[in-house]
């Protein structure tokens, strides 16, 4: 995958379909990544779009190359991300669909530059910035995950190794990003994926067994 230099990223983007078609943005969400479009792009590229699949900051091979860059992955920021990158690309006017964060960073998007968004789909939307209703009751209760991601508990069982370097993990504590238990619980983990291995991170067992 290409990595384009906007703003204040090198940002690993993968791109679908002729130059020529309808620019179409996809942003992903958090905890996934870029990989929830794999299926997607491609289909819609087939149909002619000119699809644009970004690496958010703290996801894959994307890294920061200012290091006076505000560290925080709040929607705003993710938009003026998208708006660098769609520069960068000499793009104007596009579409943009996105996938539970990323799709508040759609929103920011069509919120701040509404001259250069033409259609927005959210997916699994947590509205923020456009005074949509707030979520029933039930689907609070659908995104338990939020608190989970919180706890050490879920800091080991999220955590990407293979993509994140111990002493990368030692500069996002000293930032205050990661507690230092989160850095304890990952480093078993990254030196097995330093000796290549490529399989899932292992959960606690307690988890692994209840199936939570």
């Amino acid at each position: 995958m290409p990595m384009i230099t906007s703003g204040d990223l090198n940002m690993e983007v993968s791109l679908y379909g002729a130059e020529e078609g309808q620019p179409l943005l996809l942003i992903h969400g958090w905890p996934d990544d870029a990989s929830t479009w794999d299926q997607v792009a491609p289909a819609l590229a087939a149909e002619g779009f000119r699809v644009i699949v970004p690496t958010l900051r703290g996801f894959g091979a994307t890294r920061f190359h200012n290091d006076d860059a505000l560290r925080t992955g709040n929607s705003a920021m993710l938009a003026i991300d998208m708006i660098a990158l769609l520069d960068a690309l000499g793009i104007d006017r596009f579409m943009v669909a996105g996938h539970d964060w990323g799709s508040n960073t759609a929103e920011a998007l069509a919120v701040g530059w509404p001259d250069r968004v033409e259609r927005m789909a959210m997916l699994s939307t947590p509205p923020r910035l456009g005074g949509m209703p707030t979520p029933p009751f039930e689907q609070t209760q659908r995104q338990w995950y939020h608190w989970f991601m919180a706890t050490a508990r879920g800091g080991s069982g999220t955590c990407r190794p293979a993509r994140v370097h111990p002493s990368a993990l030692d500069q996002l504590v000293a930032t205050g990003m990661v507690r230092r238990g989160h850095v304890q619980l990952c480093r078993p983990v990254v030196r097995q994926s330093r000796l290549g291995r490529r399989d899932a991170p292992q959960l606690p067992r307690a988890l692994g067994r209840s199936g939570a």
